[in-house]
């Protein structure tokens, strides 16, 4: 599983960086940050949503390239086919999980059936499937410069 997920990375980052980066890039990125104990660059490709100068992340707790952005990092993003700046922070505390969860979903709530979240009547996301999904997850918010 792990050799199938690099290679798969692989090819995400060369379609990412490549003119042909549209069929991809509406929900997929590439983020750019410095390992804090390495000191080395590394660049991994996630799904994102965005709202204006916040662009949001969900991944999964068990994965670790996300712990380097704690308590605030600068990355580099290739959003689009363009090379963006900003500070990306992780936060796994129910309260910021929960409100990042939840926009995370709001661009896009289709997205919710993907973490098994259902809808009501009103599309209004269901509480406690947040709830349970956000156990096994973790949101990264980055505020992007100019």
């Amino acid at each position: 599983m792990r050799n199938f997920l690099k290679i798969g990375n692989f090819f995400m980052k060369l379609l990412l960086n490549s003119p042909l980066h549209g069929m991809m890039s509406s929900n997929t990125l590439l983020i750019s940050y410095t390992g804090w104990k390495s000191g080395k660059t590394y660049t991994t490709p996630v799904n994102y949503t965005q709202d204006g100068d916040m662009v949001r992340i969900v991944s999964q707790r068990d994965r670790v390239w996300w712990r380097n952005l704690i308590g605030g990092a600068p990355v580099t993003l290739r959003l689009r086919g363009k090379d963006r700046y900003g500070t990306a922070n992780a936060f796994t505390d129910d309260a910021r999980l929960m409100q990042g969860f939840e926009a995370f979903l709001r661009p896009n709530p289709q997205l919710a059936r993907y973490f098994g979240i259902r809808h009501d009547q009103h599309g209004i996301l269901n509480k406690e499937d947040i709830v349970e999904a956000s156990k096994s997850r973790v949101v990264v918010e980055i505020v992007l410069s100019e």
